[in-house]
């Protein structure tokens, strides 16, 4: 069913929104990238995790990812292979 004519559907202009900020998690190290990826969209994702890793010596760290995608990287790269092999 088309709208009528004189409905607005458009979402207008929007201003540009910080980025978002994690707060300290107890235990867990901040992030410490050059930039924070977790910049606001409409229509993207951003995604933050944490990990330990042998790079963190076992301490958990926070990680921003730009979408699901590339997280989905981050977590693969962070399994054994034998266990990824058979559970993706």
């Amino acid at each position: 069913m088309p709208y009528p004519l004189e409905w607005d559907t458009s979402t207008g202009e929007q201003k540009k929104m910080p980025a978002l900020k994690v707060n300290r998690i107890h235990g867990v190290w901040a992030y410490d990238g050059y930039r924070n990826p977790l910049t606001r969209s409409s229509s993207d994702s951003r995604v933050s995790m944490t990990f330990a890793t042998p790079a963190t010596k076992g301490q958990r760290k926070v990680y921003h990812f730009d979408g699901q995608r590339e997280m989905a990287v981050g977590i693969e790269e962070q399994c054994p292979n034998s266990w990824c092999n058979s559970h993706w």
